[in-house]
Order: C-alpha cells, then sequence, then structure tokens
C-alpha cells in the first residue's frame, strides 16, 4: 500500500508547494491590472518602504503611503510591488506618487506613477 501513496504523494507535493508561491503573484498581477484600468486616482507620499527578495535586475518593496483622495479623508495603505533596479532609488520616505485605489476596498492600492501624474478630474 505504501508503494502505491509515495508516488501520489510525492507527486502532490511536487504540484501544491509552486503553487503555493507562484499564486500569490499572480494574483496580486491580476489586482494591480484591475486597479490601474478601474481604481480611483489619488496622490499618495511614501511613508515606509521595506525592501523584500530581489532577482535578477528586479527587486520587490513593501510600500507603505498615505493616500490623500480629492472627495475624502487621507488614509494608510501598504502594497507589495516590483520594480527595476533603475527605479528603486526613486521610492523613498517623503518620495510623492500617483496610486490608484479600490474605492469599495481602499487597502487596495498600487502604485501607478512617481511624482502627480495622471490626476484628471472624475478618474
Amino acid at each position: 500500500m505504501d508503494d502505491f501513496w509515495a508516488p501520489l504523494l510525492i507527486g502532490g507535493l511536487c504540484v501544491a508547494l509552486p503553487l503555493a508561491f507562484i499564486m500569490p503573484v499572480v494574483l496580486r498581477g491580476l489586482r494591480h491590472r484591475r486597479l490601474r484600468r478601474d481604481g480611483v486616482t489619488a496622490r499618495a507620499t511614501v511613508v515606509r518602504l521595506m525592501r523584500g527578495a530581489s532577482a535578477d535586475d528586479q527587486m520587490v518593496f513593501d510600500i507603505t503611503v498615505m493616500i490623500t483622495p480629492a472627495d475624502g479623508a487621507s488614509f494608510e495603505a501598504t502594497v507589495t510591488q516590483q520594480y527595476s533596479v533603475l527605479d528603486a532609488p526613486m521610492l523613498q520616505p517623503g518620495q510623492l506618487v500617483t496610486v490608484k485605489y479600490d474605492r469599495a476596498k481602499p487597502s487596495n492600492v498600487v502604485v501607478v506613477g512617481f511624482g502627480h501624474v495622471g490626476l484628471a478630474a472624475g478618474h
């Protein structure tokens, strides 16, 4: 009986473990794409920055921003995003950025630019 279950267990682990690491990245990418398309544009200031993993010329950061929406009170949110090593120096506490956030769940946010760009009324 052990000869039957061992390959299934090993095969299951070979599929499950990579998925456990890949799925959060894929889901985050889909959420960021939706936010870029449908999110509310706002100004924000980088409050905290924590560097995570890096691979090749890409670095992952947890970026906490203070968002100042045009129609409400400021609030803080944290986003995990990947940047090239060339863009990474632009991410510093105090840096002004443009974000898009989900009005229904404001903690869902994505940084869409450095400085305040694309802030046309009604977006």
